[in-house]
C-alpha cells in the first residue's frame, strides 16, 4: 500500500510538514512511499508525471499514478539454471580466491562436506538442496558454537553465490 502526500517546502506555511491538503500557490510537491504491486519497499520520493517528466503538485492526477503503482503485475518466471553441487562448490571456491589459505580450506572443507551429504540424499543439483535437507545437514556438525556459527556463514554465503 502507498502513502502520497505533500511535502511543504519552505514559502510554505506548513513547512516541515507532511499532509495532504496545502494552502500556498503553487501547491507543494507530491510525494509517496509504501509497498508496490511488485512487493517492493519504496523509500520516501517525489512523484513525477510519466507524460511530462516533471514533479506532480496535482492531487488527482497523483493518485491516479500511484492506484498504477499499487497495481500487481505479473511476474516472469526465470528459467532456473541448475548446476550440480560439486561445479558450484568449485565456482565459488575459485571466486574467494584472494582470501587466505587457511579461509580457503575451511571453504573447501565445508562444500564439500555439503556436496557429500547431498549425494547421500540423492540430490545433486543446487535446486534439489531445499531446507528440510540443510537443517538435517546442520544437526549432524559436531563442532564448537563458534565453528558451527561460521561453517553457517559460509553456506549462507555459498548459496548466495550460487
Amino acid at each position: 500500500m502507498m502513502n502520497v502526500f505533500r511535502r511543504h517546502v519552505s514559502k510554505c506555511p506548513k513547512f516541515g510538514t507532511r499532509s495532504k491538503d496545502c494552502s500556498s500557490r503553487p501547491k507543494c510537491p507530491i510525494h509517496y512511499e509504501g509497498v508496490d504491486g511488485e512487493g517492493r519497499r519504496i523509500k520516501p520520493r517525489a512523484l513525477i508525471d510519466p507524460v511530462s517528466g516533471k514533479g506532480l503538485r496535482d492531487w488527482n492526477r497523483a493518485v491516479e499514478i500511484i492506484r498504477e503503482l499499487e497495481l500487481p503485475r505479473p511476474t516472469e518466471k526465470l528459467a532456473r539454471i541448475s548446476i550440480p553441487i560439486h561445479e558450484a562448490a568449485t565456482a565459488y571456491l575459485a571466486s574467494k580466491a584472494r582470501r587466505s589459505p587457511d579461509t580457503q580450506r575451511k571453504i573447501r572443507l565445508i562444500t564439500g562436506r555439503l556436496a557429500r551429504f547431498a549425494e547421500t540424499k540423492q540430490k545433486y543439483r543446487i535446486s534439489e538442496v531445499d531446507l528440510p535437507t540443510l537443517v538435517e545437514f546442520r544437526n549432524t556438525w559436531q563442532g564448537k558454537q563458534t565453528t558451527q556459527r561460521r561453517d553457517q556463514e559460509v553456506l549462507r554465503s555459498f548459496f548466495g553465490f550460487a
